[in-house]
């Protein structure tokens, strides 16, 4: 299933808009520049910003709803979530957010590290971990992915060029 391939800047394959926020929603203090460009001879969704855990804070992410209606969606016949990323070489994490992620600080995560080059990071869905839930990552009912810096003081540089759910 192809999220983004960048054809259509700003909007998914889905058809649903790309999100940007930071921390500053509660206080925080990161910021952050989101845009479409090309990387490296290819057209990417560039994520930029400044993370810093001053005033509690420490995340920027930008998202995309897996549905126009926010109605969830079945991801069972996957095994991988595939990204092709061109970083600083740092850590990133991706979330999924599912019908069970109630609050705002619920997720399932899982962490990669962009290099410098383009590279295909490949993450199995088994393998996200839930965030403040009791509960296992339940891929029939997932509503919402998100690319996020997170955690320490950085400067995050981020581009995407594909993103897909794979067998």
């Amino acid at each position: 299933m192809l999220v983004d391939d960048l054809s259509t800047p700003g909007t998914t394959q889905l058809g649903t808009p790309w999100r940007s926020f930071t921390d500053q929603v509660m206080g925080g203090r990161s910021t952050m520049q989101a845009q479409v460009l090309e990387r490296a001879g290819r057209p990417a969704l560039q994520f930029s910003a400044d993370v810093t855990t001053a005033n509690n804070g420490g995340f920027a992410q930008i998202a995309a709803d897996l549905s126009q209606d926010g109605a969830g969606v079945d991801l069972s016949a996957f095994t991988t979530l595939e990204l092709d990323v061109y970083g600083n070489g740092e850590a990133y994490d991706v979330h999924l957010r599912t019908a069970a992620c109630r609050r705002p600080w619920q997720y399932y995560t899982q962490r990669f590290i962009a290099p410098p080059e383009w590279t295909r990071v490949r993450l199995p869905l088994s393998a996200f971990e839930p965030k403040s839930l009791d509960r296992v990552f339940e891929p029939e009912n997932v509503l919402r992915i998100g690319l996020v810096a997170y955690g320490r003081d950085f400067r995050a540089d981020l581009a995407v060029s594909r993103i897909a759910f794979v067998s």
